[in-house]
């Protein structure tokens, strides 16, 4: 496992190249989202606040077409995955 620093993100990257965590610094307290994590959405765009789902997938930032929407999410109770931010996941 290595870690790799990727503008302000510190990316986790396992033996196969796949991205297991993500980690955002912050002043007041880093912020580290992590493969089969559950979340929650804070209500800002798709999902209502609350909604609780499992990341599934986390993307290098632009690859895949993305820039910072890189942490794939399956919403359960809406049985609908999404690309989203840190800023839109309660934590």
């Amino acid at each position: 496992m290595r870690k790799e620093k990727f503008g302000t993100l510190i990316l986790e990257i396992d033996d196969n190249e796949k991205v297991v965590a993500i980690t955002l610094p912050r002043i007041q307290g880093d912020k580290t989202i992590r493969l089969r994590q559950r979340v929650k959405s804070n209500g800002r765009i798709f999902f209502p606040a609350g909604t609780e789902g499992t990341v599934i997938e986390l993307h290098k930032p632009f690859t895949m077409g993305r820039t910072t929407n890189v942490i794939y999410v399956v919403f359960n109770s809406e049985s609908v995955a999404s690309f989203m931010k840190f800023k839109d996941l309660e934590l």
